[in-house]
């Protein structure tokens, strides 16, 4: 929930109060990320969505992003994989089928936000990926790196029979759960 809130919501919300909003996107049929299973168990999970649905992008340091309302434009803002998952490729199969989700729900760009060096800083931000996880996957860098972060991007190329309007804020479109359908004793949910 980090990236759509601001500081004041941060500060005054609990877990309970997250994990209530994040039930009610998923009611609503709001993106809001794909869940990666291993063996029927959770692997890790991937936030994407329209890059207007995560305020903080446009109140961060160091990424200048233009057209706040685009809706064609996605955003990556978090890859988290589990422990036991770890160093098996997990994180870039989900930024790989986050860009397909993407690409399926009328994207025409998806972005990246990743630390610059993962040696140096909080642990905590290397939720947002690293620069190699989103090159290994297309994705080049837009911007020079401004502090920790680095803006990437990648053009997605449109499913057949999905209009570019439908990432306009057609609601309907999007399913609270991805297919279960990854390759590699992996699947999405």
């Amino acid at each position: 929930m980090f990236w759509r809130l601001n500081n004041q919501e941060i500060h005054t919300k609990t877990a309970s109060d997250n994990h209530a909003a994040l039930r009610q996107m998923i009611a609503a049929g709001q993106p809001i990320g794909l869940l990666l299973y291993r063996d029927d168990q959770p692997a890790g999970w991937c936030q994407v969505a329209p890059r207007p649905e995560f305020w903080r992008l446009f109140h961060t340091r160091g990424l200048r992003l233009e057209d706040p309302d685009d809706l064609s434009v996605w955003s990556i803002t978090c890859v988290y994989v589990a422990r036991g998952a770890r160093g098996m490729g997990a994180g870039r199969q989900l930024v790989r089928g986050a860009v397909e989700y993407a690409g399926q729900h009328g994207a025409s760009v998806i972005e990246a936000y990743p630390v610059v060096d993962a040696s140096k800083g909080r642990r905590t931000q290397l939720s947002s990926g690293t620069v190699d996880m989103f090159s290994d996957a297309g994705f080049t860098t837009a911007a020079p790196p401004t502090g920790r972060r680095v803006l990437m991007r990648r053009q997605v190329q449109l499913e057949p029979g999905v209009a570019e309007h439908d990432a306009a804020g057609d609601r309907s479109r999007f399913p609270a759960r991805a297919p279960r359908n990854a390759p590699g004793g992996y699947a999405f949910g």
